[in-house]
């Protein structure tokens, strides 16, 4: 028979059973819930995993991964062909036994870099020694994987440099055939330059003796023909003046390839200077006339003292020449820079010039004016042009008849001198 007291405990223990039931049951949902969450990330993970581990595989580019002491831990196909070797062959070997013996020691100091510099390091270039064969050009760069700065694996990373390496000894080859040509070419200009040289030396030597014996016998003959008309007179003056311009055209001549083919030698050169120094120079010319000279602030630049001062005496005595109609000449050198260059300008009041012979002015025995107009041989402005190419400068020509002109001379700030 039951007691009042254990009736009353009884749907007591009853509940509180139904209770921790109940509470069990839902602690069991819960967890069967978290282990199917987990179920899914794993096969998730799995799958990213597979993905990862494929697309590495499959990799264009050659891939592998060591371990910390630098042992293959995973290599792609890619990888395989360019080591040449099967995996097996590959696998739990240091990456160092297929590296050159040259290129060891760029490559530890590689991995030392990655370690230290987490998580990657510059790529450089190595060479790997195949099975069979001569070494094999590769860029290789790595990128390393820490936990607490402790390297946990590298990934590296090879480029087959073959073609760019092949394809470099092609062009430095073409490049030094290139070069020998040049230099085959500079020689044979230079042996021709010395051979025109020795010519036109040997012809002035032929044409003075002849002009002179011309002269004599020109004077001989007008001794013996005694007293002519004024026509006569004329005829005789017409022939010792173009005996001693064939004269004057072959001195000059002369000393346009002298002047062409002298040594230089590049140094600092004060422009103002050598612009006094010029003035001096031609104040004899200035005798008996009216010049005005004026001149910008003329800088210092690199290049040869003595081609500088032919340069400007040149373009001076040219202003001076056609000017020489003028009662008063104005002559003006002018100064403009540019990031490569000193502009130098010879501005005159002159006879001016014809644009269409703008080229022509620099031509040798290039005249654009009768013989008897102007004097001189022809040569100057050529002597200009051809100077100043050997330092790569340009010349040209700005005017207009009856108006003035201005030559121009373009000097690199870095000259260099050519043949």
């Amino acid at each position: 028979m039951t007691s009042s007291h254990d009736a009353a405990t009884s749907p007591s223990i009853t509940r509180t059973t139904e209770e921790t039931a109940e509470l069990l049951e839902a602690r069991f949902l819960d967890l069967q819930a978290q282990n199917d969450a987990l179920r899914r990330d794993a096969q998730e993970f799995s799958a990213r995993a597979e993905t990862m581990k494929a697309r590495f595989e499959a990799a264009p580019t050659a891939q592998l991964v060591l371990d910390p002491k630098g042992l293959i831990r995973e290599v792609n196909a890619a990888a395989r062909v360019l080591l040449g070797r099967p995996v097996e062959r590959l696998l739990n070997k240091a990456l160092s036994v297929f590296i050159a013996g040259s290129s060891l020691t760029s490559y530890h100091a590689l991995l030392k870099g990655a370690a230290s510099n987490m998580p990657g390091a510059p790529g450089v270039n190595l060479q790997l020694q195949p099975p069979q064969g001569p070494a094999l050009p590769v860029c290789l760069s790595v990128s390393a994987r820490g936990e607490d700065t402790k390297v946990v694996e590298y990934l590296v990373t090879l480029m087959d440099m073959k073609a760019q390496h092949d394809a470099v000894e092609l062009l430095t080859l073409q490049r030094d055939q290139v070069e020998g040509q040049v230099r085959d070419v500079s020689a044979r200009l230079v042996s021709q330059r010395d051979e025109v040289e020795e010519i036109v030396r040997a012809l002035s030597g032929e044409v003075q003796t002849a002009v002179h014996r011309a002269s004599g016998f020109l004077d001989l003959l007008h001794r013996e023909v005694g007293v002519h008309s004024d026509g006569v007179e004329q005829h005789f003056g017409s022939a010792r003046r173009a005996l001693s311009q064939a004269t004057s055209m072959m001195a000059a001549l002369v000393g346009y390839v002298r002047t062409t083919r002298a040594r230089v030698r590049l140094r600092e050169v004060n422009l103002g200077l050598v612009l006094n120094a010029v003035r001096r120079d031609l104040d004899p010319q200035c005798v008996g006339r009216q010049v005005k000279w004026s001149a910008d602030a003329l800088p210092v630049v690199q290049g040869d003292s003595q081609t500088l001062q032919v340069v400007l005496t040149e373009l001076l005595s040219n202003a001076l020449k056609f000017t020489s109609t003028r009662e008063e000449a104005r002559i003006r050198v002018r100064v403009q820079e540019t990031a490569g260059e000193v502009c130098l300008g010879v501005e005159d009041n002159g006879v001016g010039l014809n644009m269409r012979f703008k080229d022509e002015v620099f031509r040798v025995f290039r005249r654009l004016h009768p013989s008897g107009t102007f004097e001189g041989a022809g040569v100057g402005l050529a002597v200009v042009r051809r100077v100043c190419e050997r330092f790569g400068a340009r010349v040209w020509a700005e005017g207009k008849p009856e108006v003035g002109a201005t030559f121009w001379v373009a000097w690199p700030k870095q000259p260099v001198v050519l043949a």
